[in-house]
């Protein structure tokens, strides 16, 4: 059917007086099939598909599978000699390339830039995006951190004994021998196909494990004895597919493509997060993420770029908070005649950080959760709350899947990742809640779906030591902040969840001021349980850090006073004589702005600052909207007083966050209408109008003069 030709002898060994001395084969590749049109008609094929009679004559042109060892055979042969032929027209290409090479190098010795540029080699052709530009920075140099993320990942030894006899690991659940509750039958955390512990609940998953379970011991023994010894057995729902991993998303670049900050850079900002956001979201642990973090820019600098996306998308967002912060800080310092800072300082560090969270889909990771937390810090500083509360969303999500939101007391977790994974739980619900106050939108987190305990009151650096069964050094510990905070979000929530409830449907029935009552003793109580070390903070100038987290409390207690009582002010459509609200309301509201002066001071520029200049603009506007019903001319003008008090504290804001300029014109217009109405007539307006615009214009030029002289 088909047939060889060899070759002449010249041919095979190439012309005698050629100077390269290259061989040309003239071999005519085997055919070894023919179509069924070939072989009927009995014609020679050429073995394609089509082959070229039926292409020709258009007919349909179809092979029949043989099985025919000798026609596999010389399949391989040819496939083999047509691969021998590719590999040497290759090298013959190549040749004169190394030839050149060889001699540049020769007159070059110690050149230490090529005089062309390589592609990847490692890479291949790639129809990527590029996304990114290349990088000129030279990465051959190894990495040295600075002395101030030496000096934060380094591990504080004093004040800590080797004696783990000492303490009774205050890190591990002291519920943890005790009975299984009730709720522990319908919780299950299973491995996924990465290897990730994803939450499974409810009572269909109970009926599953429960049926695995007992398939997998080889005793059906249904006591309670041997169902807790069964717990901690492996078991692969059908959810999770061991063998089944998403798709990798060509469309994305690669994780070695994304460009990092220069090493000075990248550590300025991880220095700035740990020193203005970290104490009052201690959403990392600040030695384990700092180790992580060199190992990862040290990779990074030896030319080994790490691949594990799920940190470095964590990485990154710690980056992107850090600028926005940074940003902030250059931006209260500078000239607005300038050029003018960006509204969206890190944009670019929160942009990779997006990419690099897409390029893990698929898996569930708890960094996933710490990095779309930080994405939400960043949107509430740039004021884009909405998004902010898109991404807290998302976290709490995600949180869920890995099952942070349940107790993990009876779990195999190791005491410090128990405690790790409530810390990043307790911070991603308190943002969570604070974004849904702002925006008055529902909270992603109900807190009956909840039974994880409350973080332990120790700092990194002693959660670390009792870890690693030391005694913590002691002293006070911002955690206790932090706790005192997550409980008045609790209460906020619930506040929340009333006054936003559409079943309320008689304000001032018997029933819906039980409630109002019942809440009102939950925010009293809560006020004197709290921690001394909270309480009286503004009297340690030594930890400034404590009065920032006392600050932040109390303007989440004063507005969950105004956001529980703010309903129930009578009005026109419901008249009432019960003023008691109307004095809740007004009394928070002073408080509010009270603790607004030193706002710009204390706290950073982060979710706590937007949520502290709404409240502060709230403030404002309930005194001056509630300043009809008071009849006391002494506290009309204390009332107008806090009012022009709360319009300066937003204008000296103005540098800190975006929206204070617009809050800041909202009352300062309502205290002109305010005014107006309590001396009466339109030249009054027009007066007070005028004044305030000549007021404002002088702090304008008093400002610019500052500036002008570098104060």
């Amino acid at each position: 059917m088909s047939e060889t030709i060899d070759a002449p002898q010249d041919s095979l060994n190439g012309s005698q007086g050629s100077a390269s001395g290259e061989r040309k084969l003239n071999v005519r590749a085997r055919v070894w099939r023919a179509c069924e049109v070939c072989r009927k008609r009995k014609v020679k094929c050429n073995g394609q598909e089509p082959c070229s009679y039926c292409l020709s004559s258009g007919k349909i042109c179809s092979f029949k599978d043989i099985s025919d060892n000798a026609a596999l055979a010389r399949q391989q042969a040819n496939t083999v000699d047509s691969r021998l032929s590719k590999v040497e027209e290759t090298l013959r290409g190549l040749l004169p390339m190394t030839q050149a090479f060889e001699a540049w190098s020769q007159k070059n010795p110690h050149a230490s830039q090529l005089p062309f540029s390589m592609p990847n080699a490692e890479a291949g052709p790639s129809t990527k995006p590029q996304y990114f530009p290349p990088r000129n920075a030279d990465q051959t140099e190894a990495y040295r951190p600075s002395t101030a993320v030496q000096r934060l990942s380094r591990f504080p030894t004093n004040g800590a004994s080797g004696s783990p006899t000492s303490i009774s690991d205050p890190v591990e659940d002291e519920t943890l021998d005790g009975p299984e509750q009730w709720s522990d039958r319908f919780s299950h955390l299973t491995k996924d196909s990465y290897g990730n512990l994803r939450y499974t609940g409810g009572a269909s998953t109970y009926m599953l494990v429960d049926a695995l379970t007992t398939l997998h011991d080889s005793t059906t023994d249904a006591s309670p004895e041997s169902q807790s010894s069964r717990r901690n057995v492996d078991i692969t729902l059908p959810f999770f597919n061991p063998g089944h991993y998403f798709k990798t998303q060509e469309a994305l670049p690669r994780p070695e493509d994304i460009p990092y900050p220069t090493p000075e850079q990248g550590d300025e900002l991880i220095e700035i997060f740990f020193k203005c956001v970290h104490y009052s979201f201690p959403l990392l642990h600040q030695h384990l993420f700092l180790e992580r973090y060199m190992k990862v820019m040290a990779s990074k600098h030896s030319g080994k770029p790490s691949r594990d996306t799920a940190f470095l998308a964590l990485m990154f967002s710690v980056f992107a908070c850090g600028s926005c912060v940074l940003g902030r800080k250059h931006h209260s310092a500078s000239s607005k005649s300038s050029t003018p800072t960006s509204d969206f300082g890190g944009m670019d560090y929160y942009q990779r950080a997006q990419l690099l969270f897409w390029m893990c889909t698929g898996e569930s990771q708890i960094e996933q959760v710490q990095c779309l937390a930080l994405l939400a810090v960043c949107n509430a500083s740039w004021n884009t709350l909405a998004q902010g509360w898109l991404n807290a969303g998302q976290a709490i999500r995600r949180a869920q899947d890995l099952g942070l939101h349940r107790s993990s007391r009876r779990s195999n977790l190791s005491a410090l990742d128990k405690e790790i994974r409530r810390r990043v739980w307790w911070c991603v619900y308190s943002l969570d809640r604070l974004l849904s106050m702002a925006l008055g939108r529902p909270s992603g987190a109900h807190d009956d779906d909840c039974n994880v305990e409350l973080p332990v009151e120790l700092d990194d650096a002693q959660l670390l030591a009792s870890s690693e069964g030391s005694v913590p050094r002691p002293g006070s510990s911002n955690m206790t902040g932090f706790i005192a905070l997550l409980k008045i979000y609790v209460i906020a929530g619930k506040v929340m969840r009333f006054v936003h409830s559409p079943r309320i449907d008689e304000p001032f029935s018997e029933e819906t001021q039980d409630v109002v009552a019942s809440l009102d003793g939950e925010l009293e109580a809560w006020i004197n349980g709290l921690p001394p070390a909270v309480r009286f903070a503004a009297n340690d100038r030594q930890n400034p850090q404590m009065l920032s987290l006392c600050l932040i409390t109390f303007f989440i207690y004063y507005s969950s006073i105004i956001n529980l009582h703010r309903p129930f002010i009578p009005d026109d459509s419901s008249p009432s004589n019960d003023l008691t609200s109307l004095g809740q309301c007004m009394s928070a509201a002073r408080s509010c702005i009270r603790i607004g002066e030193i706002t710009q001071e204390m706290l950073p520029s982060s979710h706590y600052m937007a949520f502290a200049v709404q409240f502060i603009t709230l403030s404002g506007v309930v005194l001056l909207r509630c300043i009809h019903y008071v009849n006391d001319e002494e506290l009309v003008s204390a009332i107008i007083h806090d009012a022009e008090k709360c319009v300066s504290i937003l204008e000296g804001l103005e540098d800190v966050w975006p929206a204070s300029k617009r809050c800041r014109e909202i009352v300062s217009d309502l205290l002109v209408v305010v005014k107006m109405k309590l001396n009466g007539g339109p030249i009054a307006i027009e007066n007070l109008q005028a004044s305030q615009e000549t007021v404002f214009t002088n702090n304008e030029e008093r400002k610019t003069e500052t500036r002008r002289h570098g104060v």
